[in-house]
């Protein structure tokens, strides 16, 4: 499906139908490959396990998960096994009242060392996310678990069975990465320990604080199942042959993989290019200067004047395709509410900084029109949007109203408003921490800081490595954070962000009537329900401003015209594996 890239609507998702890809099959040269612009470094190859940066895309050409969203539709298709099921309830058994999933795994899926992908290797990845010791964010998904059969006459077929219906059952099966018992588990550690003892919360205890419980989880988070190309491995089409921090990642094409002919029936399992070459590019003139000389063939995300700029370069624009296309994520200014200080404990301060925000500016200067404002973590383009809710505008008169009746004053007349806290006289001075070498952020962290000093507020911008932000948010270290967030193409499941119990909580906002919409959202099937709940949460989270929601952008994609692509509102906006290379 090809869309004209003049006066495009951003929420349109772009696609190069997955039918013309096929008639490409076997085009690609050999001794070519796929060179991708990341703004910031992979660091862990263990796509279980925390990561940063773009680890999470270059993981996903090294293990496969059982489906994924269709690039268009996105819709769940089938990857490593032959259908994606649908939930039927159980009437009798051990299982009686419970959901369950059946699966197959794909006949001729192996791993690197010809055994069969099965159902074990499927029980072995859930272990480890129950492990207790694994420090991993799957294992709130997998909270209605109940249990896996395995069936009798088939190593690769499988039932999952959940406790009840969960809004994102279906995508989180289908979507962990699967990994091989025998590469990950060579002691048998996790062996005998029974998935339904994993499922217990003393037992699972137990078990991590047993010898051999402790031992996996040291070995398993080990740095070489991270980086080292010895000891990662997956089912899926690629091999990492190096990764050298700062320098980028390489991926070279398995010969014999498994899914070359399976890719015949379905699409999805094609992976063409015979290297993926992933290389750090923060500084956008860098970017350009590899643009022009050809060395890049995909740069997602420049800024949107420079993107614009290049757009209308008539050298460029012989060599790349300049496309937008619809992102499910959003801008926002992250507030720490459990900050020492207690200077933003009150709503009235964070309110404030939302009227002193100059949005208009944000969308239409710094984002070229390429954004929209949100008022809250749930794209617009949803049809559970709060649409009704007022969002808050640039105005200084207002801002001033209620720092003043929050006993905020210029009391010294140094330009700054203070105010009597835990008895001493305290500064309204906050510092913002914002990725550096990013020009949108460093354009938007300016602005509010600048903007802030109109209604008398000191903001202290601190650019530092998005890698150095994601650590220190999780740790609780800091005031605000220029720190955006992405969310589902899917149902939204916001308890990641903003549940009260949620370790990705980094804000460490708390507010009980919240905690108790966002459990009842994961498991209310009615539609009508669930959306006057998601309603409900943004409203609630309008009112409390545990982060100021800036607006949600488009992504900007410039790609280079020797090759068939596809481009895709889910994951990082294409999938690599899937270009080709033109015939000649």
């Amino acid at each position: 499906m090809y869309m004209k890239t003049k006066r495009r609507p951003f929420h349109a998702v772009l696609v190069f139908g997955l039918a013309s890809l096929l008639m490409w099959s076997g085009c690609a040269n050999e001794q070519e490959g796929l060179n991708i612009r990341m703004e910031a470094a992979a660091t862990i190859l263990n796509p279980i396990l925390p990561s940063t940066g773009y680890s999470g895309f270059v993981a996903a050409q090294l293990f496969q998960t059982l489906g994924m969203a269709d690039p268009e539709s996105l819709v769940m298709k089938p990857l490593l096994v032959k259908a994606i099921p649908t939930g039927s309830r159980m009437t009798e058994g051990v299982h009686r009242g419970d959901l369950a999933y059946e699966f197959e795994i794909h006949e001729a899926a192996t791993w690197d060392n010809g055994s069969p992908v099965t159902a074990q290797d499927y029980i072995f990845t859930l272990k480890m996310i129950l492990h207790p010791g694994i420090p991993t964010p799957y294992r709130d998904y997998y909270q209605y678990l109940s249990g896996v059969d395995i069936d009798a006459q088939n190593p690769k077929k499988f039932t999952v069975f959940l406790r009840q219906y969960y809004i994102l059952a279906l995508e989180t099966l289908c979507s962990t990465p699967i990994y091989p018992v025998y590469n990950y588990d060579p002691q048998g550690r996790l062996k005998n320990v029974a998935l339904t003892d994993l499922l217990d919360a003393a037992k699972s205890q137990a078990f991590a604080e047993s010898a051999n419980g402790k031992a996996f989880a040291e070995e398993f988070t080990a740095s070489k199942y991270s980086n080292e190309a010895a000891f990662i491995s997956g089912s899926g089409p690629y091999r990492l042959k190096s990764m050298n921090g700062d320098q980028g990642v390489v991926l070279l094409k398995k010969a014999n993989w498994w899914g070359d002919d399976a890719a015949l029936s379905n699409p999805l399992l094609g992976a063409y290019p015979e290297r993926l070459v992933y290389k750090i590019v923060k500084d956008e003139a860098a970017a350009r200067s590899l643009l022009e000389s050809g060395d890049l063939d995909i740069a997602v995300d420049l800024s949107p004047a420079v993107f614009k700029e290049m757009e209308q370069d008539t050298h460029l624009s012989r060599l790349y395709d300049f496309k937008t296309g619809w992102a499910p994520r959003y801008g926002r200014l992250l507030f720490n509410l459990q900050h020492a200080d207690s200077i933003l404990a009150d709503v009235r301060v964070r309110q404030a900084l939302a009227y002193a925000i100059d949005y208009d500016y944000l969308i239409n200067t710094v984002q070229q029109g390429f954004a929209q404002r949100v008022i809250g973590p749930i794209h617009p383009a949803k049809s559970y949007y709060a649409k009704d809710l007022p969002a808050y505008t640039y105005n200084n008169a207002e801002a001033i109203r209620l720092l003043t009746a929050a006993g905020w004053k210029d009391t010294d007349g140094d330009g700054v408003v203070d105010k009597m806290l835990n008895g001493q006289r305290t500064q309204l001075a906050l510092k913002l921490i914002s990725p550096n070498g990013a020009k949108v952020s460093e354009l938007v962290a300016n602005s509010v800081v600048e903007k802030a000093r109109q209604i008398q507020v000191k903001i202290m911008l601190d650019p530092q490595d998005i890698s150095n932000i994601t650590k220190k948010t999780r740790a609780g270290d800091f005031q605000m954070a220029n720190l955006g967030a992405s969310t589902q193409t899917g149902l939204d499941e916001l308890k990641q962000y903003y549940h009260s119990a949620s370790p990705d909580n980094r804000g460490r906002y708390q507010n009980v009537r919240l905690d108790s919409i966002l459990d009842a959202i994961r498991i209310t099937e009615n539609v009508a329900d669930r959306n006057a709940l998601y309603v409900e949460a943004q409203r609630i989270l309008h009112n409390d401003l545990p982060a100021i929601f800036l607006f949600s952008s488009a992504r900007r994609y410039i790609v280079s015209k020797k090759f068939n692509y596809v481009l895709t509102a889910s994951n990082a906006g294409y999938y690599e594996q899937m270009f080709q290379r033109k015939a000649e």
